[in-house]
């Protein structure tokens, strides 16, 4: 997760973006990503809602959220990454 300071400007929902396609262009029929709810993270935890994961284990603070690669990646068109030169759209 990123800094508060960046939180609303959607940073995590582009790396999370990137993410997803990279591992379904690899062939996996899934993604999991670990959470750990503290008291100043608790609202980052939004983007696994925003990007459609649903939430497949929770004890206590900590969660497991999963995102079935089979689905349509929201946010596709939006987001762009740029590396060395090379731009990468979905």
């Amino acid at each position: 997760m990123f800094s508060c300071r960046i939180h609303f400007k959607r940073i995590e929902h582009a790396a999370l973006t990137f993410l997803l396609h990279r591992f379904r262009d690899r062939g996996a029929a899934h993604f999991d990503a670990r959470f750990r709810a503290t008291d100043r993270n608790a609202n980052a935890a939004s983007v696994f809602d925003d990007l459609g994961f649903r939430e497949v284990v929770r004890q206590g603070s900590d969660a497991r959220y999963q995102f079935d690669l089979t689905q349509p990646i929201l946010d596709e068109g939006i987001v762009t990454i740029t590396y060395e030169g090379v731009s990468w759209e979905p």
